[in-house]
């Protein structure tokens, strides 16, 4: 944990709002050819530094900032990380926005984490779906006339996954949500118990 003065992290909320607008991606048309496929829009250095913003304010461990955050509902839903497979940068913030969570002490945090959020369930769809899709609809497209790569994130997701299951022997509301959809025994961890 980062420890930061309360009129500093007073300060980082206010400018939250306005910041979590600048995530939406709905009504840009710029698109970037990369070498797998096509970003339609990119995700750009200042939506990516927004997401390491949200992952510092819960890196410092306020519970001002953790209410505030589930309020303005800037909580991961794997939207993003569905949309940018292959952005490693935005998925190593994602990671540790997730395990900031999970490591918190608020049980309002991890239940919205795990309940609002489905975490759990948007790991089993991406190891269901791990190759890049050619849905003209999303964001990131698979080049034409070439094989759909495997998405990026997959690391990520085994990291979050193997914490999980280690959270999960000592946190009973954990567990509880690990055993609902039957998770240690639908997704291969390689965590060492």
């Amino acid at each position: 944990m980062i420890s930061a003065k309360p009129e500093t992290v007073e300060g980082m909320l206010e400018s939250l709002g306005q910041l979590l607008k600048l995530l939406d991606v709905s009504s840009s048309e710029l698109a970037l050819l990369t070498t797998y496929g096509k970003l339609q829009p990119p995700l750009g250095k200042h939506r990516l530094k927004i997401v390491e913003f949200i992952s510092v304010l819960l890196t410092i461990g306020s519970e001002a900032a953790e209410k505030e955050l589930i309020r303005l509902g800037a909580m991961p839903d794997f939207n993003s990380v569905h949309r940018y497979p292959c952005n490693n940068f935005l998925h190593h913030h994602v990671e540790n926005i997730i395990l900031s969570c999970l490591e918190s002490k608020n049980v309002q945090l991890v239940d919205h984490l795990l309940s609002e959020c489905n975490i759990l369930g948007k790991i089993l769809e991406a190891e269901k779906n791990c190759t890049l899709t050619s849905d003209p609809n999303m964001l990131t497209v698979s080049a034409e006339g070439r094989a759909p790569p495997r998405i990026g994130n997959i690391g990520h997701l085994t990291r979050i996954s193997n914490k999980l299951v280690q959270l999960g022997n000592s946190n009973g509301e954990i567990q509880a949500y690990l055993q609902v959809l039957n998770f240690s025994k639908i997704f291969h961890y390689t965590y060492d118990h």
